[in-house]
């Protein structure tokens, strides 16, 4: 049993990213949006009170998130849907829940391809989750309306996405290069060396890997409201996102990480961030 739950929550952890396949400030970065993830999370299974919980992950990837809410729900009778657009990231979610070894977690989850841009999901659910997923569609407003159709009345819709008016823009207004550098890190390297090394298994890069869809605040905002969903919280994210630039320079990483800790104490800077998490119910 302890071996079993070490491995669900290792697939969320930094020993298994390990910093020589993903830079390390990339999973400090995401390891706070997820966080913030994890409370809303909590908030939501809290408040719908019920027995048997459905929760879909849209954009599942590997399906790190749901091996990770499934070790800590153990108790809880939580089932879990992962999708995703790519066959190939499904064989690999596949391929590591055949690592599960107690049946019964096993049967709590479940993977399947899935285009939220056509349809709306094959099944209700209570939650929603789509984490760094809505800016790689290319209609925005098509994939919300599909979640929302697909969500239980009162349903929660966990979101985070990268913010259109990234603050680095402004903060390096000199050198195209080091501003290219630090708004565009290490995106593919970590998963496709995740896959690779550790599993023998190839992730190619397809279209849907790239962002079609950054909006502002405002922008998503507005359309959350036309697809019938309620904002509750709007929280940001990380200032940066990370990457092997900010691994290089850990006395600017530093500066900026004590800067963007004063902005949450005194709960200043909501669009200053690189990204937005946003709750919201149906």
């Amino acid at each position: 049993m302890k071996e079993n739950r070490r491995f669900l929550n290792e697939i969320y952890s930094e020993k298994f990213l390990s910093n020589w396949i993903t830079p390390h400030t990339i999973f400090t970065s995401r390891r706070k949006i997820n966080l913030k993830i994890e409370n809303l999370f909590d908030i939501a299974i809290k408040n719908l009170n019920k027995e048997i919980v459905e929760v879909t992950d849209v954009g599942c990837y590997y399906g790190a998130t749901i091996y990770y809410f499934l070790n800590k729900y153990a108790k809880k009778k939580i089932l879990f849907y992962g999708i995703d657009i790519d066959d190939k990231k499904i064989d690999y979610a596949k391929k590591i829940l055949k690592r599960v070894k107690e049946k019964k977690f096993r049967e709590r989850v479940s993977f399947s391809k899935h285009n939220i841009e056509k349809t709306n999901l094959q099944h209700s659910s209570d939650i929603i989750l789509c984490i760094e997923t809505i800016e790689h569609v290319h209609n925005v407003l098509r994939s919300l309306q599909h979640m929302n159709n697909s969500l239980r009345k009162g349903g929660y819709l966990i979101i985070s996405t990268p913010n259109k008016n990234n603050t680095l823009k402004y903060f390096i207004p000199f050198r195209k290069k080091t501003k290219m550098r630090i708004e565009e890190p290490d995106k593919i390297k970590g998963g496709d060396a995740i896959s690779g090394n550790l599993f023998n298994f190839h992730v190619v890069e397809k279209e849907e890997d790239k962002h079609w869809s950054v909006m502002t605040l405002e922008e998503i905002k507005t359309l959350l409201k036309k697809t019938g969903f309620n904002i509750i919280k709007i929280q940001r994210g990380p200032l940066v996102y990370g990457g092997s630039f900010f691994d290089n320079h850990p006395l600017l990483t530093s500066l900026l990480n004590v800067f963007d800790e004063l902005l949450t104490i005194f709960h200043v800077g909501k669009r200053t961030t690189y990204d937005f998490i946003i709750f919201a119910q149906k």
